[in-house]
């Protein structure tokens, strides 16, 4: 088995040396690439200011002596490919100001390279790059953090690396190694040995020092993501190759697919997770305020609360002592460990109900979804609830169907779901009619005998028995503090978006006590009618809405095109409703769900819960295209290779769009707070105190990814405090290390 695979090839460890070896040397040559900043400068600049042209017929005074130029903005970023160090980069810039700006200016986000000045005529600032070269995404980019990063603008950069000795970059080293190896590999064996290892060393080396090191002749800018984009379209090659041998090994390659495909992608999100310094506002981090002050004592966690339920704040308060007692590292630890759950849950789901291809196509699915990314960064209740809910309908749904032991875990996991958010409790209808579907009599009419068994089943009362355990905690804190076992006042949430128009600057506007039947009552048709509005906008509003942009949230829950499969694959499930328990089942929870979130408001982050759903029903139609799901079906049955295609396209397209989702998580950061958070984490030793003198506003100090190493402060300042985190002016005798905005970072 697998003959073909383990077979060595001395050749390809031959060749991976040869192109490591050609590589370094190839390093030793000198690399030049000139910016112009507002031509052709698109590998070159992220987040600037639209280019203006001192030849334009109403060009400013200030572009005199320039031919383009770009004014920085908050978020503004100089990126290059990693060819090597030590480099430098040469900026010429002016302000538009009559005093000189200066400001620290930050290699990846990070590290600090020293604060440069910008001066109110053209001038050239070299700066030295030392290092910073081993990033994964194959970039390195500089930072700046200016107050009036508007009023600075660059007209050219130029970034020098060599002559030698210049040290390699880690990437791209590896990457031609392995590419190398892989196109050896590729390449006939009825060529001898030495052309085999000349061509396949040889191509990969001269094709990425042509796209990536240098500047290409035709492109005039480096594919930055060239050893990315070569290593994965040769393993592509090597994998459609492989495809006969690994199907014949099922369950070896589920286990590598699976286990090793959550943990690249666990490392991928670790890896942004790190540059989720602060928290991401406006936005769905704006609650986390107060499940961090909850998760604080004790006391606060063991509290009701008709709007937070205490799951969350519990999980905060049993995390907090591991990371050093910060809430916000807590919670991003909370959120990855729960985006793994949820991935889990779905294959272990798909692969049970329909076997190994859907199931592995359900997690890439689910994995590579810009949405799943996103919530796996934001820190809050969102993943983490949406976790507890699949976790609860896949042992429900396993074979078979509502057991007395998966009814009293499913049970139990709805009851946490409960105590996470309280649509949680719309899963315990959902599972009797989950088990009175199941209840079997053979006995009496059909009807009359499903109804008999549901309610002598042990199973049933297993179920109720589960969650009352599961929400017993939350439960027996209302009781205890309000007397009602279900205490909620989310009717105001309701209120709000029926009477407030979903202005929290009406809040205040009514009593946090009103029930549901008053909100009802005021005005049945209005009620209604938002009730409606929210249907509608999560299917999608389509022309019955006059606006230019509308809304479709279920689209939102898997990335293009796969939205849309999964909307055939739920159509599909209701035309198959007698031979898809599940997917009926599966079919019944979303529409139960929407139903129930839709009564108020609706936001994206409500139905993060439903992307397994989603992600299922697009497994299933696409597994049906390989062949008819079942839970026996083999990897190696029918064409493999096809099937090996099929993965890979899956993987391809959700690859492009995944890291959108992160992208929403990172740039909404406060940009002044992240730049003083990486300062510190570049600078300041792990043991070092740090004092901080800031506004109350300020979240730096509180939830931030070093929120614990900085100890609120005023007035004088002990003398074995050696940094200080100000927002304004410093004190005397503090040398600046970097400053953002109001806020700096000081030495003594």
């Amino acid at each position: 088995m697998l003959k073909g695979i383990r077979r060595a090839d001395p050749l390809v460890l031959v060749a991976a040396v040869v192109a490591g070896l050609l590589w370094v040397l190839i390093s030793q040559l000198p690399a030049q690439h000139r910016v112009d900043v507002g031509g052709a400068d698109a590998a070159y600049v992220q987040g600037f200011a639209e280019r203006e042209q001192a030849d334009a017929p109403a060009a400013q005074p200030y572009l005199a002596g320039a031919t383009n130029a770009r004014a920085l903005t908050a978020e503004s970023a100089l990126l290059f490919p990693q060819a090597g160090t030590p480099a430098a980069i040469a900026i010429r810039w002016r302000t538009i100001t009559s005093t000189p700006l200066s400001s620290t200016v930050l290699l990846n986000g990070a590290a600090p390279l020293g604060i440069y000045t910008a001066y109110p005529d053209w001038s050239v600032t070299r700066i030295p790059i030392g290092g910073g070269q081993a990033k994964p995404s194959g970039d390195w980019f500089v930072t700046f953090a200016f107050a009036d990063p508007e009023s600075i603008y660059i007209d050219r950069v130029i970034y020098n690396v060599g002559p030698g000795p210049v040290t390699p970059a880690p990437l791209p080293l590896a990457a031609v190694s392995l590419a190398a190896a892989l196109l050896t590999y590729l390449l006939p064996r009825r060529w001898t040995g030495g052309w085999r290892v000349v061509v396949g060393a040889g191509a990969v080396v001269l094709l990425l020092a042509l796209l990536y090191r240098w500047p290409p002749p035709l492109l005039g800018y480096p594919v930055r993501q060239a050893p990315h984009l070569l290593v994965a379209g040769l393993l592509v090659a090597v994998g459609v190759r492989w495809a006969p041998a690994l199907g014949r090994a099922p369950r070896r390659l589920e286990a590598g697919l699976v286990g090793g495909g959550l943990l690249l992608w666990a490392g991928w999100v670790w890896t942004l997770g790190r540059q989720h310094l602060v928290l991401s506002l406006p936005g769905v981090e704006a609650d986390f305020s107060v499940f961090a002050k909850r998760s604080a004592t004790w006391a606060e966690v063991w509290r009701a609360d008709g709007f937070y339920q205490l799951g969350y704040p519990l999980l905060l308060r049993l995390v907090r002592p591991l990371m050093g007692d910060n809430p916000f590292l807590a919670a991003r630890w909370l959120s990855l460990g729960a985006a793994l759950v949820l991935l889990l849950a779905t294959w272990w789901l798909a692969r049970a109900r329909w076997g190994r291809v859907v199931g592995l196509l359900a997690l890439l699915l689910a994995a590579l979804n810009p949405l799943t990314v996103q919530y796996a960064l934001y820190v809050g209740t969102d993943m983490v609830f949406a976790a507890a809910c699949i976790v609860a309908i896949a042992v429900a749904l396993h074979r078979p169907i509502m057991s007395r032991r998966a009814a009293l875990l499913a049970g139990a996991a709805a009851g946490i779901a409960f105590m996470l958010r309280h649509p949680g409790l719309l899963l315990l209808p959902w599972m009797l009619a989950v088990a009175y579907r199941s209840a079997r009599d053979p006995a009496g009419s059909p009807w009359a005998a499903r109804l008999r068994g549901f309610v002598v089943r042990p199973a049933t009362a297993l179920l109720v028995l589960g969650f009352l355990l599961g929400a017993g905690p939350q439960i027996g804190v209302n009781l205890r503090d309000t007397g009602q076992p279900l205490y909620s006042q989310q009717a105001k949430n309701i209120w709000l978006a029926v009477y407030g128009n979903t202005e929290f600057s009406r809040w205040d506007e009514e009593s946090s006590a009103i029930g549901l039947g008053t909100v009802i009552q005021r005005d049945p048709v209005r009620f209604l009618g938002n009730w409606w509005n929210n249907l509608v906008a999560f299917s999608g509003t389509g022309g019955a809405r006059a606006a230019e942009f509308e809304r479709a949230v279920q689209l939102r829950l898997l990335a293009w095109p796969f939205n849309l499969l999964a909307l055939l694959g739920l159509v599909g499930w209701a035309r198959r409703w007698r031979s898809e328990p599940a997917g009926v089942a599966l079919l019944g929870w979303a529409l139960l769900y929407v139903v129930g979130i839709c009564v108020g408001f609706l936001l994206p982050r409500f139905v993060v819960a439903l992307i397994p759903v989603y992600a299922l029903a697009a497994g299933t139609l696409l597994g049906g295209w390989w062949g008819r799901p079942t839970p026996g079906a083999d990897l190696a049955r029918r064409n493999p290779r096809r099937l090996a295609l099929l993965g890979l396209g899956v993987g391809l397209l959700g690859l492009g769009q995944a890291g959108a989702g992160a992208q929403v998580v990172l740039d909404q950061q406060v940009a002044t707070e992240r730049a003083i958070v990486a300062a510190i984490l570049g600078n300041v030793p792990a043991e070092a105190p740090i004092a901080a003198q800031v506004a109350p506003r300020t979240a730096i100090a509180k939830y931030s990814a070093v929120a614990e190493r900085l100890s609120p402060s005023q007035g004088d300042l002990p003398g074995d405090v050696g940094w200080l985190v100000v927002e304004g002016a410093a004190p005397p005798g503090w040398l600046a290390v970097a400053r953002a905005g109001e806020l700096g970072l000081y030495k003594r």
